[in-house]
């Protein structure tokens, strides 16, 4: 696997103070026979609590018929379906997709309004089946739907520290403007994940397809990385910027990156503060990264990364910037800026965060990032309407906006933000 990692300044200014650098990190695979799809165990965790009745859980069950004629699954693959409301019951039972794929249609409609939301029995069962599971060298997936809130948020977070722990992701939809946003994202950001924001009942289906695609693509998993620093180099945070937006945390000198994709890029950027030094070379930090590639049989493949600095005293190397880390780092500028907006909108703060709003808009055109303009403009539409963001719109921002982050286009001439204002942003 080729592994970049790189300052956004190979050369920094000798003798001038403390400094910060965005580093990226970035995962591609090299050779054909990695660019391989994965073996699964999805579980399909949906809610059929009374809010669900309907055409919602109608629409939700053609979604999961059509995704499963879809030919995204492999026989070898293994699903399950399993349905809550104020307890849990399996829909159809963990198995291949071979021996499932004829009476899973059937199984589907059979499902049927039930109660209350206890989002956690289902969870609960779901994580147990993956545990038990005996298959090895799967990627093990929870896809979880809901469009309510639930009684028992904290035992939720609880069984998403335990997938996390036992390698199993959870990406989490939520449909209407009903549902807890901020819990879906913890649930699912736990475990290395994304949460998505459905707006329309009658994409459900596109929306798993999606996933589901992705998952299957994510054929380098458990990478982790062990970090040794010298003296005064201090690792501020992580992201992962590509494909979806998350914010990392750090344990200790360990850090789960989770998985990577087997057809394009997966990249971090990570903030590092480095000590003052004169003219000289500095190996930063030394980076042990380990990872699986499960379907060539390959476990805890090992490699390492130095991440070398240069001190200098001459003006025009230390000006030199590498455009594509400042890109990302962008991104993850962007991202923040647009929940800052949220923030202004819940305090009141309208002409805040229509400014905030203007501003970022202006940029995502200039990168030419359709996708994330268009929810800027809902928002900004919304303020101007009613002084407020509105629910539903808060809900894609706080989601959907993390799964609207691009490859670096550094080379097609668009400029988005200085690199002073990318750094002031980023609080540098």
């Amino acid at each position: 696997m080729n592994i970049t990692l790189k300052p956004h300044r190979k050369y920094v200014k000798a003798n001038s103070g403390p400094q910060q650098l965005f580093v990226q990190l970035s995962f591609k695979p090299e050779s054909e026979e990695m660019k391989t799809l994965s073996n699964v165990s999805a579980i399909f965790v949906v809610d059929v609590s009374g809010s669900m009745s309907g055409e919602k859980i109608e629409t939700v069950k053609q979604g999961l018929i059509d995704v499963v004629n879809q030919s995204i699954l492999e026989d070898s693959d293994e699903i399950g379906i399993i349905q809550f409301s104020d307890y849990a019951e399996s829909v159809v039972d963990l198995n291949t997709f071979s021996r499932v794929k004829h009476t899973i249609s059937s199984s589907i409609n059979s499902m049927d309004i039930i109660g209350g939301t206890e989002m956690s029995t289902g969870m609960q069962m779901a994580m147990d089946t993956l545990k038990r599971s005996t298959s090895t060298g799967r990627v093990k997936k929870m896809f979880l739907f809901t469009d309510g809130e639930t009684i028992d948020e904290d035992t939720c977070r609880e069984i998403a520290k335990e997938c996390a722990r036992s390698d199993i992701s959870i990406t989490s939809f939520g449909v209407g403007d009903s549902y807890n946003e901020d819990l879906l994202s913890d649930i699912s950001e736990t475990t290395n994940s994304h949460a998505r924001h459905i707006s329309d009942i009658h994409e459900f289906g596109q929306y798993i397809s999606e996933e589901l695609n992705m998952t299957k693509k994510e054929a380098i998993t458990n990478i982790s990385a062990d970090f040794t620093v010298v003296k005064n180099v201090e690792v501020l945070e992580i992201h992962r910027v590509l494909p979806t937006m998350l914010k990392l945390n750090m344990n200790g000198n360990r850090i789960s990156l989770g998985n990577a994709l087997s057809d394009d890029e997966t990249v971090f950027v990570m903030r590092i503060k480095i000590p003052d030094r004169p003219p000289s070379k500095m190996r930063a930090a030394n980076l042990v990264f380990k990872y699986d590639v499960p379907r060539l049989g390959v476990y805890n493949k090992v490699e390492e990364k130095p991440l070398v600095i240069e001190y200098t005293m001459n003006e025009m190397l230390a000006a030199q910037i590498d455009p594509e880390v400042m890109d990302y780092q962008q991104q993850i500028v962007i991202n923040n800026q647009m929940e800052e907006a949220v923030k202004a909108s819940k305090n009141g703060d309208a002409s805040k965060a229509t400014k905030i709003l203007e501003d970022l808009k202006n940029t995502t055109v200039r990168l030419g990032n359709t996708a994330m303009t268009k929810i800027i403009e809902q928002a900004t539409k919304d303020l101007r309407g009613s002084g407020m963001i509105s629910e539903e719109t808060k809900k894609t921002i706080k989601l959907e906006s993390k799964t609207k982050t691009m490859k670096s286009i550094h080379a097609t001439g668009n400029i988005g933000m200085t690199e002073e204002e990318i750094r002031k942003k980023s609080g540098v």
